[in-house]
């Protein structure tokens, strides 16, 4: 049995961290947006008792810490289904250590994948619960889509969106430590928290004006980044009608109300950075593409 899926990554329209909590983990406020920039990741049943990830890039960390790795163990651990042996190949797209989510995204076509397999023994929902417990990006990844996320991330508020524009990603050299981002925050302190109320409130009426101008990363102030200064102002200079860092970094996105002006950024950028990407929001999380016996 071989299944398909792609796994989109997400950028983050707004992320506030609010505070650490005393298991270790921050509460944050955070809106997500899924992005068709994929991961195609193929689950095959095979003859060798045992669960095998292969990459299409060198992955510099042991298969037991492989986000992949981690939701299939769970899976099989909570369904109690036992396998002559599952094999896990993931081409990658996204970028790794960029705040895309990509290993997250991976991890969530794995459960759903191996869900699909076995005659779904979990609910969507259920999935999301099995998820949280590997990564707090993974519920999203799952649904994806327009999402607020609350508590750890794992908190989930569909939002409808019908908003259109155009997003060119750049992820330079540099990679940024979700740890060492948090780490950060702990060592200083917060005056005032952005609200994030009115940026949902322009996703939700479509304002796309209003939505660039509400663009907010708490991550941006923690880490600045010369680097990430350049890039946004290089985007603004294009056209761009917001520009954010995602997540912890180091990828940044521009917001282009159309086609023409994204192309001519993603072009000049293209000659000066390997990593750069066109894309477009995406109202789904993981796709099934091909199931075959």
């Amino acid at each position: 049995m071989v299944i398909e899926t792609y796994a989109p990554a997400k950028i983050n329209l707004g992320l506030e961290i609010l505070n650490k909590r005393n298991d270790g983990y921050h509460n944050v406020d955070m809106i997500m947006q899924s992005i068709n920039l994929f991961d195609c990741i193929t689950v095959k049943e095979t003859n060798d008792s045992c669960i095998s990830i292969k990459h299409t890039e060198k992955m510099d960390l042991k298969m037991e810490d492989d986000i992949a790795y981690k939701c299939a163990k769970l899976f099989f651990d909570r369904s109690k289904i036992e396998t002559p042996g599952i094999l896990i190949e993931i081409n990658k797209r996204i970028p790794v250590s960029a705040g895309l989510g990509g290993g997250s995204s991976d991890g969530a076509a794995v459960l759903v994948s191996l869900n699909e397999l076995y005659g779904s023994p979990f609910s969507q929902n259920e999935l999301m619960e099995l998820g949280s417990k590997v990564g707090a990006d993974i519920p999203f990844c799952i649904i994806g889509g327009t999402a607020r996320a609350s508590g750890i991330g794992t908190d989930l508020k569909v939002i409808k969106s019908n908003l259109n524009y155009f997003l060119v990603l750049v992820k330079p050299k540099i990679s940024i430590s979700t740890q060492k981002a948090y780490s950060l925050f702990d060592k200083g302190s917060c005056l005032k928290f952005q609200n994030l109320n009115k940026l949902e409130n322009f996703i939700c009426s479509s304002n796309l004006e209003g939505f660039c101008q509400n663009l907010f990363n708490r991550f941006e102030s923690l880490i600045n980044k010369e680097c990430i200064k350049e890039i946004k102002n290089e985007f603004m200079s294009y056209g761009a009608l917001g520009s954010l860092m995602s997540g912890s970094g180091s990828t940044v996105y521009g917001i282009f109300e159309n086609e023409h002006s994204a192309n001519k950024c993603f072009a000049s950028l293209k000659s000066r950075y390997e990593d750069v990407f066109m894309c477009l929001p995406i109202s789904h999380g993981i796709k099934l593409i091909r199931f075959n016996s």
